[in-house]
Parts: C-alpha cells; sequence; structure tokens
C-alpha cells in the first residue's frame, strides 16, 4: 500500500477536514493552497490522491468541468470522492451565491445514466456507491406522524432534507456493471446512518458509524494484480461484510488470459464466524469473457444483513484456468490454500428487493 497518498480537502474555508490538504480560493486559516478551481489546476501530480472532500463548495461552480477533470486526474483508480451539497428541494439551495441545485438526478446522469456521454469531462469514470440524506429531526417525527414512507417523502416532497452527501468511486481502468446504490437517511453527518427501507417507515436496517464494517463491503477496481491461474488444488477465499439481508449474488472480475477456459468452478459462501456453508454453486467458465465482471447467482440468504461472510472460488482446470482480478491496496482479507495474501478479490454484492 501506498505510503505517500494524499487527501485534499476542496474549498474547505474554515473547517477543512482533518488530516487533509486545504484548498480555497481565499487565504484563511488552514487554507495551503489558494486556487480557483473554475480554472486552475491542482498542485498534484498524477495518481496522487486518495481521498478527495468538497462540503457546500460544487454549489457555488456554475460550470465545474475542470474541477471535475483535475478531480480525476490526480485520483488513483479507485479514490473515494465524497461531496455534500445542499438538497435541490431544501431552501437552502436557493441561498445567495448558488449556481447550481443538486439532486440525485445529477449524479445518476453523470454515473449510471449516460456515463460514457460523460468521460470527456471527467477522464475516467465515476461509480456512485452510496447517497446519504440528511432529514432534521423534528421534520422525521412530522413526516412519522402523519403516516408517511420515508422515502416516498424524500422523493415527492419539498422541505424534507436539509442537505445529501453522495459517495463516489474514481475508476480509471475498467468499467463494471452498476449493483444498486445504497441509500441512507441520517439526523447529520455524523450520526447513526438508516437504510431507506422498503417498506412504510422501515427503521429496521440501521448502520452505526461507531460500527462501520471490519471487512469489506466491495471491491470494485483492480491494482492490475491477479491471483494466477485458478487450477484445481488451489481454493482462495475472500472475507467481506454484507451490507444488506437477502444477499442473492456477488459479482467476481475474472481474465481468461484471451482464451476460451473449459472448466468448472465451484462458488461457496460461508458464515466466517462458525464456518458453516450457507450457499455453494457450480458454474462453467466456458461463458466467461477477458476482463469482466462476471455474476454468480444463488438462493438469497435472508438474514445476510450486517454479517461477516467468506465466499470461496476454486476450479478443476488443469492446465488452462480461469483468474481473479485483485486490489493489492486492500490487504489481509484473502487467503490462497490457508495462506494469507497481501491483496484481495475485487468483487461486488447483489441484493434481492
Amino acid at each position: 500500500m501506498r505510503k505517500d497518498l494524499l487527501k485534499i480537502d476542496i474549498g474547505c474555508g474554515l473547517n477543512k477536514k482533518p488530516g487533509c490538504l486545504g484548498i480555497d480560493i481565499q487565504k484563511l486559516d488552514g487554507v495551503d493552497f489558494v486556487l480557483d478551481m473554475t480554472k486552475d489546476k491542482l498542485p498534484f501530480e498524477d495518481n496522487s490522491v486518495d481521498y478527495i472532500y468538497m462540503s457546500h463548495f460544487l454549489e457555488h461552480i456554475k460550470i465545474p468541468n475542470n474541477l471535475f477533470s483535475e478531480i480525476s486526474r490526480v485520483a488513483i483508480d479507485g479514490a473515494k470522492l465524497e461531496i455534500w451539497t445542499p438538497y435541490a428541494h431544501s431552501d437552502d439551495a436557493f441561498c445567495y451565491g448558488h449556481e447550481v441545485f443538486y439532486a440525485e438526478e445529477h449524479w445518476q446522469h453523470m454515473c449510471i445514466k449516460y456515463p460514457d456521454f460523460y468521460i470527456p469531462i471527467l477522464n475516467a469514470r465515476w461509480f456512485l456507491d452510496k447517497i446519504v440524506y440528511v432529514i432534521d429531526e423534528d421534520v422525521l417525527n412530522d413526516i412519522e406522524e402523519n403516516g408517511f414512507n420515508i422515502g416516498f417523502a424524500i422523493k415527492y416532497f419539498k422541505g424534507i432534507v436539509r442537505e445529501f452527501g453522495v459517495f463516489i468511486t474514481i475508476n480509471h481502468k475498467f468499467k463494471k456493471e452498476y449493483n444498486e446504490v445504497v441509500k441512507y437517511y441520517s439526523l447529520n453527518r455524523f450520526s447513526d446512518l438508516r437504510e431507506l427501507g422498503r417498506t412504510k417507515n422501515d427503521r429496521s436496517k440501521v448502520l452505526k458509524v461507531s460500527e462501520e464494517p471490519s471487512y469489506p463491503t466491495s471491491i470494485n477496481t483492480t491494482t492490475q494484480t491477479n491471483v494466477g491461474p485458478l487450477l484445481r488444488g488451489i481454493k482462495l477465499c475472500q472475507k467481506f461484510t454484507s451490507l444488506e439481508n437477502n444477499l442473492s449474488a456477488v459479482s467476481l472480475l475474472v481474465a481468461t488470459y484471451c482464451k476460451e477456459i473449459r472448466s468448472t468452478a465451484r462458488f461457496s459462501i460461508y458464515d466466517a464466524e462458525n464456518n458453516k456453508m450457507l450457499r455453494q454453486v457450480e458454474i462453467e467458465t466456458d461463458r466467461f469473457a477477458d476482463n469482466s465482471w462476471q455474476r454468480i447467482d444463488f438462493e438469497p440468504i435472508a438474514d445476510s444483513a450486517r454479517k461477516i461472510l467468506l465466499f470461496c472460488v476454486e476450479t478443476n482446470g488443469k492446465k488452462e484456468a480461469i483468474t481473479l482480478w485483485t486490489n493489492n491496496t486492500v490487504s489481509g482479507y484473502c487467503q490462497k490454500n490457508g495462506v494469507n495474501l497481501e491483496e484481495s478479490i475485487c468483487f461486488y454484492c447483489h441484493f434481492k428487493n
């Protein structure tokens, strides 16, 4: 893992995020670099930043093309981008000086619906992972007392959400299928996150800020490393945390060395705490395309939310076999025949509604 990677806060003002270098158009206490991000370049090398933070800054930029391009340039593959703005359907969005009124549709256009259109602007692919809506407690109480579903109220009513955050992964190398964007609501940025339920006022799924998953929930990007041919007698196992109930599939980033690999792969999922097998399926690998995400479906695991699970992959390949792409900036969660690896398998999860 590189130790020299930077974390930056763009438009930090007087409230620079701890651990970040501060960038602002004004020379204020805590500002490390004074820049106009509508035209200036970030003073960092390509692929040198692994985290970018912006809070109530982006809405002041009418045309953020230069800003977005510069973010992608300095970001490593797999860098995390966290952006907070007033929500478009709040009064705060229309305060003096705000040029753009952001809502989900901006990010869905850019990251999900029309990503190819934005490549010339972004010079990368941005993957939307998570949205967090901040709702004041008195507003939340009013919603519940009047019997409205919280997700319905957010979607159709004005004045519900005060601000919202989007959490994005910047990807330079591989395209992938999009898994469902996870949406949460919270009383503020730093309190417990409650997943937007699929039934009326479902508050059953709570992600404690103090209880962030101890194992990866997904690893969407590769560092161009892999585990080598997955031949007979080799067993790869990866620990992970399932964010939701009804885990129904796992996608793996597979390579076939530009060949048609004729073998059978066995995919198993275990409860990592008691080593109990929960699901096992077999897949013929001759349908796998080189450098592609392959979805492995199985019967949904009803009570999978917040569980630490383990998936294992093995094949009966003799001379030729598939391989799995990995990320060597994430270590300590993957084993090969029981031996810890300094890398982790690229994967992401699917959940049945």
